[in-house]
């Protein structure tokens, strides 16, 4: 939906999102790190949980940057956004509530452009041009919007309500139908009498009395139609999924082939068979089997019934099968523990309550007439919730436009008052933000300062306590001639983009791979340099074994940093520990799951590094005095 309106209102300004905004990245927070507090955690799909700590140090808004992409949330309060959602805590020019809604307005779920992992990228977003009115013009239209809001949620509760009032309509008419009770008047009978008693004339007959020989049948069991049977076209296949309350639903279609068909033409069901559902799990799935446009079977757990028709109108048996008569008898004789279900033995041993045949037909009337009444309530009811949700869209629309509220421009002349136009407003928080940022630091002229060499890859990451012997001199690194563009990038960081990246996706092409981690390092494009620079990460990756490569095709190689075998990380050690120095045991424990791509120190990988130190004491590889130990050999 465009939000820029044809003509701007007076006092009103556009700008790009990535010129009034920032957006920040979460920061992985797991659950069975938080502890007990009541700061809120949000996921890109909403609160996930809480903490004691904020990330946050006020109001923000939470966007869904992977799972559920684009979504938008508000907290009120400081919170903990984690690793799939970006942030925004600065406001700039505009109002909180205001910002909320324009970015629900956007549909940011449409930005993201990725094959393998969804993902927003934040660059997509900062593209975005905006409407933005003054800051007190912001404030009414939040205030109008919430108004009718109010209004709109009330109205959809009270719409919300008529579904389970149809229901219990449904069922009491079934239950009158079944019980004789809708017919009263019919029969001229003033009796009263229970649920569990008979009208007059009324009778138990059990199912089988209802049917001739070979009148009830199941579906093909097992390899007799396997799913690696069925095709695009041909005879049709009734599963359970077409059986629902009363009702045959046509839309979801399954066929076989001709010659298929042939081996299982025993199964065959047509127009008028009563198609019964052996599931008994909630309400009874039957229903009549619509006239269709090909031959047709049924499957497995979907049984057949074809009665007498001159003892059962099959429309009333229908009624009979669905009422909670039938499913509380027949759920004293179900089996199975995860799906409770019924055989075709059980259910010809079923009581069906039968009248006589004129009755059963003004019963079949009165219930299609009765039935029909609460169709169409239905249908009003799902035509006026479409209205509800259109009406908000509206509004909002609206809101963009200048057309919800008086214009403040308008007010300032009615009032004879200054007001602060929008695109002073922009000006004054870019110079006020601009006054904030510290001054970058000159050097004086005539003195260079020395260029270090860049190490694409830090071998050491722990931090040494001090110097216990002469470290080794290093060679300086030779010159190199610098190419045309260059891309540095930090390796701990790549290497936790690589691990979160496959995290949960199974198996992924090595494009794919490397494209999401370009996306995370807000690169929009994955250029040849990009993806040289990132190949070289993703060999690093492979021997740091938080990938798993198979040709082209990557998987996760370990997860958890318990899959790691103990020799490999008593190896990486000597990756993070200079030998000559002396260090804190926590901070190397940071320093290796910083090496391993994990974005936080668990309580497991302090409890198996803990572990690691001790066997590597033992072998003497490592000394220890207290918290401090040193690298021997």
């Amino acid at each position: 939906m465009a939000l820029l309106p044809d003509e701007l209102p007076e006092g009103w300004a556009t700008s790009s999102l990535g010129e009034t905004i920032t957006i920040n990245y979460g920061k992985g927070l797991k659950k069975e790190i938080r502890r007990q507090g009541i700061v809120p955690v949000y996921g890109s799909n909403g609160k996930v949980g809480e903490h004691d700590q904020s990330l946050t140090n006020g109001p923000s808004i939470i966007l869904g940057r992977k799972g559920s992409v684009g979504e938008v949330h508000y907290s009120p309060e400081p919170c903990w956004p984690i690793d799939t959602t970006y942030f925004i805590s600065d406001f700039g020019p505009f109002e909180a509530g205001y910002l909320t809604n324009l970015l629900k307005q956007l549909n940011l779920s449409q930005k993201d452009t990725s094959t393998a992992i969804p993902g927003l990228n934040r660059n997509d977003v900062y593209s975005i041009s905006v409407p933005v009115p003054p800051l007190a013009e912001q404030k009414r239209i939040v205030a109008k919007v919430e108004e009718l809001f109010a209004r709109i949620n009330a109205a959809r509760e009270h719409l919300n309500r008529i579904p389970s009032i149809l229901k219990r309509f449904r069922q009491s008419v079934l239950a009158a139908a079944c019980s004789g009770k809708l017919t009263e008047d019919w029969r001229g009978s003033t009796a009263d009498y229970t649920n569990d008693e008979l009208p007059d004339c009324w009778k138990l007959m059990s199912v089988e009395d209802l049917l001739p020989k070979g009148g009830i049948f199941d579906g093909p069991f097992g390899s007799n139609l396997k799913t690696s049977d069925y095709t695009d076209s041909g005879v049709r296949v009734i599963r359970l999924e077409n059986i629902a309350h009363l009702k045959f639903i046509e839309e979801k279609r399954s066929y076989v082939s001709e010659e298929k068909y042939r081996s299982l033409v025993k199964h065959t069901v047509g127009e008028g068979d009563i198609i019964f559902g052996s599931f008994i799990d909630g309400d009874i799935r039957v229903c009549l089997l619509p006239k269709l446009n090909t031959k047709a079977i049924a499957k497995a757990d979907c049984f057949c019934l074809r009665p007498y028709d001159d003892l059962v109108d099959r429309q009333y048996l229908v009624l009979q099968l669905a009422s909670h008569f039938s499913r509380n008898a027949l759920m004293e004789n179900i089996h199975g523990a995860t799906r409770p279900r019924i055989n075709t033995k059980q259910l010809r041993k079923l009581n069906i309550r039968l009248c006589p045949r004129k009755e059963q037909q003004e019963i079949v009337k009165r219930v299609k007439l009765l039935m029909g009444f609460a169709d169409k309530i239905e249908n009003r009811f799902n035509l006026s919730l479409s209205s509800v949700d259109q009406i908000n869209q509206s509004i909002l629309q609206k809101s963009f436009q200048g057309e919800l509220v008086p214009l403040e421009s308008e007010m300032a002349i009615q009032e004879r008052r200054d007001y602060e136009p929008a695109d002073v407003l922009l000006a004054r928080i870019k110079a006020e933000r601009e006054a904030a940022e510290p001054k970058k630091k000159t050097r004086k002229a005539g003195r260079k300062k020395k260029k270090e060499p860049i190490k694409k890859e830090v071998e050491q990451t722990a931090t040494p306590l001090k110097a216990v012997e002469q470290a080794e001199t290093e060679k300086p690194a030779p010159k190199k001639k610098p190419s045309r563009k260059e891309y540095i990038f930090n390796t701990d960081e790549v290497m936790r983009l690589f691990r979160t990246s496959c995290r949960g996706t199974g198996e992924i092409s090595e494009d794919d791979m490397l494209r999401e981690v370009a996306r995370q390092l807000d690169y929009q494009r994955l250029t040849k340099g990009i993806k040289q620079e990132l190949k070289g990460h993703l060999k690093t990756a492979v021997r740091r074994n938080i990938i798993e490569r198979n040709g082209s095709i990557l998987r996760a190689a370990t997860p958890r940093f318990n899959d790691y075998e103990d020799d490999f990380l008593r190896n990486t050690l000597k990756s993070v520990m200079r030998k000559g120095y002396e260090y804190d045991r926590n901070e190397v424990t940071k320093a290796m799951a910083t090496y391993l791509g994990f974005s936080t120190v668990t309580q497991s990988i302090r409890t198996r590094m803990k572990s690691i130190y001790n066997s590597g004491i033992r072998r003497g590889m490592i000394g220890s005095k207290g918290q401090v130990v040193w690298r021997k050999k």
